[in-house]
């Protein structure tokens, strides 16, 4: 169980970072201090999905696809994982991906926005941010409910 509760704290540590970064983000009204929050919250539900992993006594891969592909295989379904927690995971990484990669980024009112080279663009916003971190703060307590509970998998 070290494995569920060393990522458990990762899991919190960042979800912690996230909220704080947000309070940064609202003093300064600098919309490019999104982006770490958004990192923050993206390696929060990646830590809850690994330790839920570790619940299922899985080995867990390094890699964030590997670690989804299993979870998503493996432990998703006979958990009842909400579907939406994994798509929104999957939401995040493509953004930060995306401005990984991005030629340009620019600042649109309290929004950010993130160019591709096919002109698609990502609009990071203070609302879509909040239910970023409404879904990560369900996805902890689900992964505290699932371990606390001792449910078997």
């Amino acid at each position: 169980m070290a494995g569920v509760e060393e990522a458990h704290a990762k899991a919190f540590s960042y979800l912690e970072a996230a909220e704080q970064a947000e309070q940064v983000v609202k003093l300064t009204k600098n919309p490019k201090l999104m982006i770490p929050m958004l990192e923050n919250l993206f390696l929060s539900m990646s830590n809850v999905m690994t330790a839920l992993l570790a619940h299922c006594r899985q080995n867990i891969p390094e890699s964030f696809d590997a670690k989804f592909a299993l979870f998503r295989q493996s432990c998703s379904g006979k958990m009842k994982v909400d579907p939406r927690h994994l798509k929104v995971m999957l939401e995040m990484k493509e953004i930060i991906v995306l401005h990984n990669l991005s030629p340009m980024e620019f600042q649109r009112g309290s929004s950010y926005v993130i160019c591709a080279d096919d002109y698609n663009m990502k609009i990071l916003s203070p609302e879509r941010l909040r239910q970023y971190t409404s879904n990560a703060k369900a996805f902890l307590v689900f992964m505290e409910k699932v371990v606390n509970e001792r449910i078997i998998v």
